[in-house]
């Protein structure tokens, strides 16, 4: 698995850094003279690979950062007492082709991540009273799955961390 499979984009990254989210990564996104941005270590020296207009790195956020950003739980002032709900996420997989004449089954993983009512009577996977905060936000990396999530609850002003906040 190579590094940017490890991290979220940096189109995800771009938003959270607007989003006020605290630069503070093991890695960074940073754009290289003539080249597409890399990710790269946070205390790797750019300087003599740096592109000379742009002096400034992008967090890329590995997923246990995300995780440590995320809330366990969030509970809302509506529905009590079906109003507290955990973070849960699950890792699946996407049919990318599906051809039964050739025998074609091509999957792919993905992660899923949304957070589930945890004070709902009947619980389970099939449970009829099923409650989900959000709709699923998904991606084939886990960091960018939890990137979603995170710009989710931001822009909808569902949490506000002040200990990662700028």
């Amino acid at each position: 698995m190579n590094l940017e499979q490890q991290v979220c984009s940096l189109e995800l990254a771009k938003r959270l850094k607007e989003l006020g989210i605290k630069q503070e990564s093991l890695f960074c996104h940073q754009p290289i003279k003539n080249e597409k941005p890399r990710v790269w270590p946070r205390n790797f020296n750019l300087n003599e690979f740096a592109h000379p207009s742009i002096d400034e790195r992008i967090a890329a956020f590995t997923l246990i950062e995300l995780l440590e950003i995320l809330p366990n739980r969030i509970t809302i002032n509506i529905n009590e007492p079906f109003n507290s709900f955990i973070l849960k996420i699950e890792k699946s997989f996407h049919v990318e082709q599906y051809d039964i004449d050739k025998g074609i089954f091509d999957k792919k993983d993905m992660y899923i991540a949304n957070y589930h009512c945890d004070s709902t009577a009947i619980v389970g996977h099939d449970a009829w009273m099923r409650r989900c905060l959000t709709d699923n936000k998904w991606d084939h990396n886990a960091a960018n799955s939890c990137a979603k999530m995170l710009i989710y609850l931001l822009e909808n002003r569902l949490i506000k961390n002040e200990t990662n906040i700028s």
